[in-house]
């Protein structure tokens, strides 16, 4: 799952799932999670680079790679509503604050 709005024209948007193809040093390569259009559109996701520089005291910086990806098995009812699964699983541990989240799942399974 993307954590960041990368390309919203694109359809990289935060919370947008995808499936590593491909596992580079210079960044990762994926393709949508059900999207029938853009399925096997591949793209490429590179590393973004943080550099920071302490400017008070002696002088201390780092840099850091970071790849904006989470590995996901689960999502909450607000990042599933609108897209449409093969598969569907719900654990309900605590109660749904009122019915019409609760409605959004059972929607979403195509069959």
């Amino acid at each position: 799952m993307l954590l960041r709005n990368l390309d919203v024209d694109a359809g990289l948007c935060n919370g947008t799932k995808l499936i590593v193809v491909k596992m580079m040093d210079t960044g990762v390569l994926c393709k949508f999670v059900n999207r029938p259009t853009n399925g096997e559109k591949r793209i490429f996701i590179a590393p973004i680079y943080f550099k920071h520089v302490d400017k008070c005291g002696p002088t201390f910086s780092f840099k850091r790679r970071q790849l904006r990806l989470r590995l996901c098995y689960v999502m909450s009812i607000n990042k599933a509503q609108g897209q449409t699964l093969d598969k569907l699983g719900l654990l309900l541990t605590s109660p749904v604050f009122s019915h019409g989240p609760l409605r959004r799942p059972y929607k979403s399974p195509k069959s």
